[in-house]
């Protein structure tokens, strides 16, 4: 009879492991992202809501092993064993010169943001961005990840997925049991981008913005990135939007003119 509980027990253990190692991950994911904020150890433990002690604990783990420091009045950075991770897998997915370049000039030509994201596993990772010089504008950040199901972004390189990735990445933004119905609804619009060239956001992601994207194929037509302009609908206007699309098309063609597929001529925005 002491077998089952022994079997018990170790599976209890195992999952408080998983549990522990869940948690010291979104410590770390919060030293990471702070972009300079005063952080502190107790102000981690208020955001994720976990114990003090414990928030105490990870953070002093974290610092042992040269992944976060914490300067003498207890402000958190990250450390330099992190920094290093994150420039060795910052050159693996940073674009060449000709996609910075592309995104730059495509925002200089239509006056709006322009950002350029890669398929990362089971992410879209942004990897180069144009800022509008206007001040009403969404800030995203290199690092951030798009919304597959919302973005023209995200669109733009699931409609060149075979069925098995898409839902590997709808999987990881909405869960496994929404994503074979997010996926249907998506079916027709998705169609619309293959045949068309180019996806459209309407205000989905963000209540007031208008994004159009289209994505980098590879020579055997496969997703690897993807080109979105977007700016508020007040000013990126579906108009202007449309007048941008040969644009943003022409910006595809040049990086990667041999993989792209023939559009048919544009019938909508």
């Amino acid at each position: 009879m002491s077998e089952p509980s022994v079997l018990l027990s170790r599976s209890e253990r195992s999952r408080d492991r998983s549990s522990y190692l869940v948690r010291m991950l979104r410590v770390l994911e919060q030293v990471a992202v702070s972009g300079g904020a005063q952080l502190t150890a107790a102000g981690i433990a208020e955001r994720l809501e976990m114990p003090t002690s414990t928030a105490f604990r990870l953070v002093s783990m974290l610092v042992d092993h040269g992944l976060v420091q914490r300067d003498e009045e207890g402000h958190l950075s990250p450390g330099p064993d992190l920094v290093r991770i994150a420039l060795a897998t910052t050159a693996r997915i940073t674009p060449d010169s000709r996609l910075q370049q592309a995104v730059e000039r495509l925002g200089t030509e239509t006056g709006e943001s322009v950002s350029a994201g890669a398929l990362v596993g089971d992410r879209i990772v942004l990897v180069a961005r144009h800022e509008s010089p206007h001040a009403l504008r969404v800030v995203v950040h290199i690092g951030d990840a798009a919304v597959p199901h919302t973005t023209s972004l995200g669109k733009a390189i699931l409609a060149y997925l075979d069925r098995d990735r898409q839902l590997e990445v709808l999987r990881r933004e909405v869960g496994a049991a929404a994503a074979e119905a997010v996926l249907a609804g998506l079916e027709p619009e998705l169609a619309d981008v293959r045949r068309y060239g180019f996806a459209v956001d309407e205000e989905e992601f963000a209540t007031g913005q208008r994004c159009r994207g289209a994505a980098l194929l590879d020579a055997d037509g496969r997703p690897y990135a993807a080109i979105s302009i977007s700016g508020p609908t007040s000013r990126y206007t579906e108009e202007r939007a449309r007048a941008s699309i040969p644009l943003l098309l022409n910006t595809i063609s040049a990086l990667a003119p041999a993989a792209q597929p023939a559009a048919e001529p544009l019938a909508q925005s």
